[in-house]
């Protein structure tokens, strides 16, 4: 899992059916104190709700395309990355370095 900040939205007309109702986000990786990590910026699929400048937890490979359902092992969407959580706060050694 990764902390990343949303930072753009990215709007495809033509696209995967199964993607027709999530919205597609811009993230850049963060570390724990809240700073830009130097890889490039990636687009998820928002499964939360997030919005532009949250801090947001993602998960990225084959554990991002389950489509929430635990009935059906086999209906997947195909994904890279998915947001799953919009972060409040974080804290390392009991001292907040984010909170929203």
């Amino acid at each position: 899992m990764l902390i990343c900040r949303v930072i753009g939205s990215a709007v495809s007309s033509v696209k995967q059916q199964s993607l027709d109702s999530f919205k597609l986000l811009i993230v850049q990786e963060v570390t724990v104190n809240n700073e830009i990590k130097t890889e490039g910026p990636f687009v998820a699929v928002d499964m939360v709700g997030a919005g532009l400048d949250e801090v947001v937890l993602v998960v990225r490979g084959s554990n991002s395309c389950a489509d929430g359902s635990m009935a059906t092992a086999q209906k997947r969407i195909p994904m890279d990355a998915s947001i799953v959580g919009i972060v409040d706060n974080l804290s390392v050694n009991d001292k907040f370095t984010f909170k929203k």
